[in-house]
């Protein structure tokens, strides 16, 4: 795979070569992650690196790599992933975000300014993947990024409304409804959310017109349908 994205040569040159080293996000890595966002301890890599009979070199590889190094792979990710997705190449963008996180699994800082790094790190790409997940209308893969991001901050108003914006696109109004209602509670200029509930307000109000509608039309129906029989019968 090439890259044409970022300016840097040297950048473009890091980021083919850390997209060959890091796994895929369906192998053994996974297994950890896939249970739920918690404090990772370092026996979930060792599980996961024993878990199977095939080659786990890059698993391992991956693991022993320094805190710096992590992070500078990591952040080179999120910049050719933001690259992508600003020319639009969202499936592109999500590979890279995809192998943020991947590199997180792996990651245990115990120096309280590394942690708050990866924290950051991690929250970051699971808003910035749900928006990408968004972008390609895989709205509940949405839902479930900005889950995994409100675990890491309960407060962050980008995951309320963008997985809000998901409850929209999937009918679901009163799960959008708690979502911007809690955005507003945060911060009560978040213009998206009071533009949306606000549209949960007219498409609740038209249901219930189309709704009536129906309803009246029914009514109608069978109104038409008795008055047919009567004659029916009295003839």
């Amino acid at each position: 795979m090439t890259f044409t994205l970022t300016t840097s040569h040297a950048a473009r040159k890091f980021a083919e070569r850390l997209m060959q080293e890091v796994p895929n996000r369906d192998s053994s890595s996974a297994s950890c992650a896939d249970k739920g966002a918690h404090d990772h301890g370092k026996e979930c890599a060792g599980s996961a690196m024993h878990a199977c009979g095939h080659d786990l070199s890059k698993e391992r590889e991956l693991f022993e790599r320094s805190l710096p190094d992590k992070y500078r792979a990591c952040t080179m990710f999120r910049e050719e992933a933001k690259a992508a997705f600003t020319s639009q190449q969202y499936k592109l963008a999500e590979k890279f975000y995809e192998k943020i996180l991947i590199q997180l699994d792996y990651t245990f800082a115990d120096d309280a300014d590394w942690k708050a790094k990866f924290r950051e790190m991690e929250l970051s790409t699971h808003v910035n993947l749900a928006l990408t997940k968004f972008r390609l209308q895989e709205f509940r893969k949405a839902i479930y990024h900005c889950k995994m991001a409100l675990f890491v901050d309960p407060t962050n108003v980008k995951a309320l409304v963008r997985r809000g914006l998901c409850y929209m696109s999937l009918c679901s109004y009163d799960e959008a409804e708690k979502d911007f209602l809690k955005a507003l509670e945060i911060d009560s200029e978040c213009a998206t959310a009071r533009s949306q509930l606000s549209l949960i307000g007219k498409r609740r109000a038209a249901g219930q017109k189309s709704e009536r509608l129906v309803c009246s039309a029914m009514f109608s129906a069978n109104k038409a349908s008795s008055s047919n029989a009567s004659g029916g019968e009295g003839s």
